[in-house]
């Protein structure tokens, strides 16, 4: 299989992922110390960019404040003995920041469409979207096969 093969299977696997799940586990820093925290994410038809809501008073949008380095884990285990064969897991690494106007508008959207049930919380004017401009997806298959899907390089 040559590269472009492989880079259009790896896009095609991550977006069925991201499709089939609607969380993902968000890791952040700040002053060397990692936070991880679930959160309802939507995405762009292009894969480059995830979308998350949070609250402006939390740990996780503090540090992405600080240190907008981000890493979004998203898998398909099922929590049996088929896993170690079957799961796959993908880190998507990217730069976060707190989005605003148009680009908010059309991540609210996005959101409110993947997650009708945060309809309050999106609504909130203590809520943030931020939008994380991914520079690459590490697919994981069988614990050890690892395919890099790079979409832009890190700023």
């Amino acid at each position: 299989m040559n590269k472009v093969d492989k880079n259009q299977d790896a896009k095609i696997f991550v977006s069925d992922l991201l499709r089939g799940q609607k969380t993902g586990v968000l890791a952040t820093c700040s002053n060397n110390i990692p936070h991880l925290s679930v959160v309802g994410f939507a995405f762009s038809a292009d894969l480059k960019r995830i979308f998350f809501a949070t609250p402006f008073a939390t740990i996780k949008f503090k540090n992405i404040q600080q240190n907008p380095s981000v890493e979004l884990l998203l898998d398909n285990r099922k929590n049996i003995a088929d896993d170690f064969s079957s799961a796959v897991a993908c880190a998507c690494a990217g730069q976060a920041t707190e989005i605003s106007g148009d680009s908010r508008n059309f991540a609210h959207q996005l959101m409110l469409e993947r997650h009708p049930e945060l309809v309050d919380f999106l609504r909130s004017p203590t809520c943030s979207i931020v939008e994380i401009r991914i520079f690459r997806y590490s697919l994981v298959k069988r614990f050890q096969e690892v395919t890099d899907l790079f979409m832009e390089e890190p700023e």
